[in-house]
């Protein structure tokens, strides 16, 4: 599975713990990260949770999670499909609501198409899907210069002409 972070290809490796053994010798050379159901990684040592990233399911409210969740460097969130969007919401509101400043983590079934999308919902590493092809996720996320709906990280079209 290729990754990317902050708009650029890494040579990292997202594994989920529950699935994955400790080592992985076939990529060495990448820096690799665990993550793990928020449930299950609650119901870790304080020691093991600082080893893990919480991976949190579509179905979750991060508001009832915020006292465990704003102070972690990384926050990974879960794609069982690319038609379940709620993985957008959650990461919106984590940014722009409640005004989260770590890694944002996209697991799961993670294509090309969602890529654009998924950075303006906040998203700084996208671990794809193994079939998607890295060079054309780059280009999907650089498609858009201009966005008529606002977003986090520059206001809407229609308000930069009413600026001007």
């Amino acid at each position: 599975m290729a990754t990317i972070r902050n708009r650029v290809i890494s040579d990292e490796l997202w594994l989920n713990a529950a699935d994955e053994p400790e080592s992985d010798p076939t990529n060495a050379a990448s820096k690799t990260y665990r993550y793990l159901l928020l449930e299950q990684w609650q119901q870790q040592s304080a020691e093991q949770q600082a080893q893990l990233v919480p991976l949190l399911p579509g179905d979750i409210d991060p508001a009832e999670h915020l006292q465990q969740l704003l102070p972690l460097a990384a926050i990974a969130i879960e794609f069982p499909s690319f038609a379940d969007g709620r993985g957008y919401s959650i990461a919106t509101l984590l940014r722009e609501r409640y005004s989260y400043s770590g890694d944002l983590i996209a697991v799961g079934d993670i294509l090309q198409d969602q890529a654009a999308m998924l950075t303006r919902c906040g998203f700084n590493v996208l671990v794809l899907r193994h079939d998607q092809p890295v060079e054309a996720v780059l280009k999907k996320i650089g498609q858009y210069a201009v966005n008529y709906q606002p977003e986090g990280e520059r206001p809407p079209l229609w308000r930069k002409r009413l600026q001007s």
